[in-house]
């Protein structure tokens, strides 16, 4: 895949998921990403003439979707050519894809994608239609003298003394060169003279023969050849091609021959480098049903390379991949059982991430492990997934040793789910030594903010100990109004206004500021 076909595929992309998935954000972020990242590197100019799109000159084809999306969205709204200068900014990017996103006829007269580019302030962006593109057009064939020739000059007017007058303009021809044999376009994929993408689609129309099977091999060495020169994107085309050969094909023998390319073709080398390209909007489906084909070994590959990813972003493309092939949640709870701790750490993370219910039991197992680290993601994940079996293990984690456990614990804890750690929770705070944790904990009831939660907060707020005489620390007290504030109400707004009374400044200045509408959850 060129990468003036990658520029028109991630505009189609993105004008699709406007039209018809405004609430796609991530995805959305991800392919204004890969567009910017174009744009930085370079110029671009998009052009629509007839049914033909090209951009810098290349003709691309609009039978993949999304682009004939793209195509109809320019042709409704009179948009021949689309000019984007190299650095421009993606706020300006989004301007332009959001007008070539609108549904046809949802301009008043008069007011096109050209009239809302202009209306933004974008400046290095231009978009022209049909007259604007004729007479740009014109422009580009014509020599220095001409172009900057006055529009009413007469003849010889403007024109170098001794010049000889500017022959007509020709017309351009274009000269269609037969296409290569099947044996020549075999050896031209032998040789690296042709896109695999290209020669995929003419071997997809092959009977079961010698033919077919020379040109699956050939196809099979290249995709090899692809992914060790860091291709992978045309790799993915032609096997993505192979694939469906396969499933559409009606005989048995055509089916034999792919199944037997394809075994060369997904190999663990290429699965993998095309299992880096998860992160990719653009890729992702086509991996997907590349992944799918490739069977058992792949749910390995994906857990591997899962264990092994330094960024959730590539953990979580490699969990969404598992999940989408039916292998996702039983292996991946599994690995809570693997002997390397960062392993463990970063399982329980992505099922925080996730809120994976099934895997509260395998949590509890090692909310106790040995690396605090450990025990800390562990915390987070029961806490987020915030169910009544989450809590009871929690238990473990209001007790851990280590105090920035503790403290992680508290600032996760939130939600009527988790409603039976109240007492726990009002324990660890007669007898938890650091300050910090102890004013998290009082958040935390407020977050929960049951009416037993807010009971336990009132007797902290109002000075009141396990023994209704011990006197509270100022900063316990402070917290314990924030609480209140968290929990909302009419009962503990009543409170609050006896608490702005109090003779301690910190706890009145918190009473008056949880009264404000924004402190309260109910508002």
């Amino acid at each position: 895949m060129t990468d003036g076909q990658r520029l028109v595929l991630l505009i189609a992309r993105m004008v699709e998921l406007l039209r018809s998935k405004p609430g796609g954000i991530d995805e959305a972020k991800e392919v204004l990403r890969s567009l910017s990242e174009m744009t930085t590197r370079r110029s671009w100019t998009v052009r629509l003439k007839g049914p033909e799109l090209s951009v810098e000159g290349s003709v691309v084809a609009t039978d993949t979707p999304p682009l004939p999306l793209l195509v109809g969205q320019m042709n409704a709204h009179s948009v021949s050519e689309i000019q984007i200068a190299q650095g421009v900014s993606a706020g300006s990017l989004m301007h332009l894809l959001r007008a070539l996103a609108i549904p046809p006829g949802g301009y008043e007269a008069g007011d096109g994608v050209e009239k809302r580019i202009l209306e933004a302030e974008v400046r290095r962006i231009h978009v022209l239609g049909p007259e604007q593109e004729a007479v740009a057009d014109k422009g580009r064939g014509q020599r220095v003298t001409d172009a900057v020739r006055r529009p009413d000059a007469q003849d010889g007017e403007g024109q170098d003394q001794g010049e000889a007058p500017a022959a007509p303009p020709r017309e351009s021809t274009v000269v269609s060169a037969s296409l290569p044999t099947i044996d020549e376009l075999i050896e031209q994929v032998r040789n690296g003279r042709v896109a695999l993408g290209v020669a995929a689609k003419r071997i997809r129309g092959l009977k079961a023969g010698q033919q077919l099977t020379s040109g699956l091999d050939a196809l099979a060495d290249g995709v090899v050849r692809a992914v060790r020169n860091k291709r992978g994107e045309e790799a993915i085309e032609a096997t993505l091609s192979v694939i469906r050969q396969e499933k559409e094909a009606s005989k048995e023998d055509v089916r034999i021959c792919c199944g037997v390319a394809l075994r060369r073709m997904l190999g663990s080398e290429i699965l993998r480098s095309f299992a880096g390209l998860l992160l990719d909007p653009l890729y992702r489906d086509d991996v997907l049903v590349i992944l799918s084909r490739a069977g058992p070994n792949t749910t390995q590959l994906l857990l591997d390379l899962l264990v092994g990813a330094p960024t959730f972003a590539e953990r979580r493309a490699y969990m969404m991949a598992l999940s989408k092939l039916g292998e996702g949640t039983g292996n991946v709870i599994a690995m809570l059982n693997h002997h390397q701790w960062y392993v463990v750490r970063n399982v329980a993370d992505l099922i925080a991430e996730l809120g994976i219910e099934e895997a509260i039991p395998e949590l509890g197992k090692v909310a106790d492990h040995q690396d605090s680290r450990v025990r800390k993601s562990v915390a987070i994940a029961l806490a987020r997934i915030g169910t009544p079996a989450a809590a009871r293990h929690l238990h473990t984690s209001l007790r851990d040793e280590d105090p920035q456990v503790r403290l992680t614990v508290a600032k996760e804890l939130g939600g009527a789910g988790l409603s039976g750690l109240i007492m726990p929770v009002a324990n660890e705070l007669e007898r938890e030594e650091d300050p910090e944790v102890r004013e998290e904990l009082c958040r935390a009831l407020g977050r929960i903010g049951t009416p037993e939660a807010i009971r336990t907060l009132e007797n902290v707020a109002r000075r009141k100990g396990k023994m209704f005489t011990q006197q509270r620390p100022s900063g316990d007290r402070r917290a314990a109004v924030e609480g209140l504030a968290l929990a909302g109400g009419e009962g503990v707004r009543q409170v609050l206004k006896e608490l702005t009374k109090d003779r301690d400044k910190e706890v009145r200045q918190a009473a008056q500021d949880g009264l404000k509408p924004s402190a309260s959850k109910e508002n």
